[in-house]
């Protein structure tokens, strides 16, 4: 097992502990890299001239690439390094598109924590509220993950 000084365990979270991510700048890099790993090259993600054309008024991230950006952030806190077992289920709803240059940070919520039959483990649901640098919730999910309980 990896784990690390911050690593937590099922026992060590409670319902309601609230959390915030570093931010980061999701650039056309960014954007330009998702596509081509995804290979989701909709124009509305990779031509700024079509862009121009939506109601977005120009070219937009994909929302996975942002919570996929975010998700890195999330495991960057290290809480999880040798205590997550599994993802369970996750679900997300977008509000605002993520521009190019957007700044954005994830702030999450421990919501549930469901011991298992075999007591040596548990799901935990984090919900996420990721904002810009405006403040504006632009997407919001949740994850829910299978952790061990402390050796």
């Amino acid at each position: 097992m990896i784990e690390n000084s911050s690593t937590r365990y099922f026992d060590d979270f409670s319902v309601g502990e609230k959390f915030v991510t570093d931010a980061v700048t999701i650039d056309q890099c960014d954007i330009t890299t998702f596509a081509g790993f995804s290979g989701d090259y909709n124009p509305l993600h990779t031509d700024e001239e079509f862009g121009k054309t939506t109601p977005f008024g120009g070219r937009i991230a994909h929302g996975f690439a942002t919570i996929s950006k975010m998700t890195g952030k999330f495991n960057q806190l290290g809480y999880w390094n040798g205590s997550v077992m599994a993802m369970l289920e996750n679900g997300w709803s977008f509000y605002g598109p993520v521009r190019p240059g957007d700044t954005v940070h994830s702030k999450l919520t421990i919501g549930e924590l469901v011991e298992s039959k075999t007591r040596d483990k548990g799901a935990i649901k984090i919900h996420f509220d990721i904002c810009n640098q405006r403040g504006e919730t632009v997407i919001k999910g949740f994850l829910k993950l299978l952790l061990r309980k402390r050796p």
